[in-house]
């Protein structure tokens, strides 16, 4: 015979707890010990729901139904109840989404061009500035599901498509296409699109390989030289990833306004919108660069094509998507063949480490969070540290590619 379950005792969700939770002459709730906020309401007739209870930003209290007990088990209810929680964080309201869905006019039978449409109008846009990149990633490299109603896509389809990526080498798009697939799919059950996501149970098998690739003095000193033959904000795009160590997408939105002096910069601030870190609704982590005196120089010599952005790209007031261009040209003019941009910052790792630098240091000139919870108590930036490291990167940069006493200028 099963325990009896008592209210005032939070218990894990799991279907033994939920059967055995039995109606009474009033409704009553059960609170889930993993996730905050997650319940299931009891009612008299012995109607069971998932629910999740939290508050707007605004602070306004919202309680909205996952689904009931039978149509929905409890893993999967506890699944979406995370993934809200995930999206609340970042300043969503899956209350709010639910409602905007039913006002999209999409349907199960809608299509999956319908679908991503939607998907990139209210989520992508709303949280990316790189959200063309996701638009493409999805309409390109799924383009042969677009006219397809959604809900006829299968597992074996998306099995299909990136087996046929990974076994024609490009694991890389194999992955992206997953990661966005999986995203893709989530919000569509979320706005009820969907009863349930393919994507869940698709397991893509790729080694994951370690990187373990940086330039050489030599290679570094062929890379620069080969921004020769480049237009100047190519040469000029490629000059500063090495010298920042920054991720591709960071540098390619640089904005005059995140500048400390949109005309003699001397310090970047990276918006948080754009780093690579946890988007943490109590604490925005954002990208404090300072800028060394060779990369000022650099950034001097570029062209204004833009009144805000550093790197514009084809559309007006939009940054760069696309660098893979930029890649056939470093490859065929610097003579390294598996030249990518994030080896910049392997590169830069490994000479800090090489020169007697700590993990805490190379960690900071390369933005990455503090593995202690100390971390949540430390609000101060070591700007003066991080300038240090990177002027004394840059000066080794100088020094190999120009010959012993030159003033170079970009």
């Amino acid at each position: 015979m099963a325990k009896p379950i008592r209210t005032n005792e939070p218990v894990k969700l799991t279907k033994r707890t939920v059967d055995a939770a039995k109606p009474r002459d009033r409704e009553y709730m059960l609170w889930d010990t993993e996730i905050k906020g997650f319940g299931l309401k009891i009612l008299p007739s012995g109607r069971k729901t998932y629910l999740l209870k939290y508050r707007t930003r605004s602070g306004v209290p919202r309680k909205p139904q996952i689904g009931v007990h039978g149509d929905i088990t409890p893993d999967k209810a506890r699944n979406i109840a995370s993934d809200w929680r995930a999206d609340i964080a970042k300043g969503g309201d899956p209350s709010q989404q639910r409602r905007d869905s039913r006002q999209t006019g999409l349907r199960p039978g809608s299509t999956f061009r319908e679908v991503v449409d939607e998907f990139i109008e209210k989520y992508a846009r709303r949280r990316q500035r790189t959200w063309q990149e996701t638009e493409r990633t999805l309409k390109t490299n799924c383009a042969e599901w677009l006219d397809r109603p959604i809900t006829t896509i299968t597992k074996a389809d998306a099995y299909g498509l990136l087996d046929g990526f990974i076994a024609s080498g490009k694991e890389a798009k194999a992955r992206v296409t997953y990661a966005w697939l999986k995203t893709l799919f989530r919000w569509a059950v979320k706005r009820d699109i969907l009863e349930s996501s393919i994507i869940e149970g698709v397991e893509i098998e790729i080694e994951r390989k370690v990187r373990q690739r940086f330039y050489s003095d030599g290679e570094v000193k062929a890379i620069w030289g080969a921004t020769q033959r480049f237009d100047p904000l190519q040469a000029g795009f490629v000059k500063l990833n090495i010298l920042l160590g920054v991720r591709k997408g960071e540098l390619a939105g640089m904005r005059r306004s995140e500048f400390d002096d949109p005309t003699d910069p001397t310090l970047w601030i990276v918006p948080h919108a754009r780093t690579k870190t946890r988007k943490s609704q109590t604490r925005e982590r954002v990208y404090t660069v300072p800028l060394p005196k060779l990369a000022q120089r650099v950034l001097k010599s570029l062209p204004k094509l833009d009144e805000d952005l550093i790197f514009p790209g084809q559309e007006p007031g939009k940054p760069m998507v696309s660098t893979a261009g930029l890649c056939h040209l470093v490859r065929e003019h610097s003579g390294v063949k598996d030249w990518t941009h994030h080896a910049c910052r392997d590169t830069v790792a490994t000479w800090l480490k090489d020169q007697g630098h700590s993990e805490y240091e190379r960690g900071l000139v390369l933005n990455h969070s503090e593995s202690s919870v100390t971390a949540d108590y430390s609000h101060g930036y070591p700007v003066d540290l991080k300038r240090e490291l990177l002027e004394k990167w840059a000066r080794h940069v100088e020094g190999l590619v120009q010959p012993e006493g030159a003033v170079l200028l970009s």
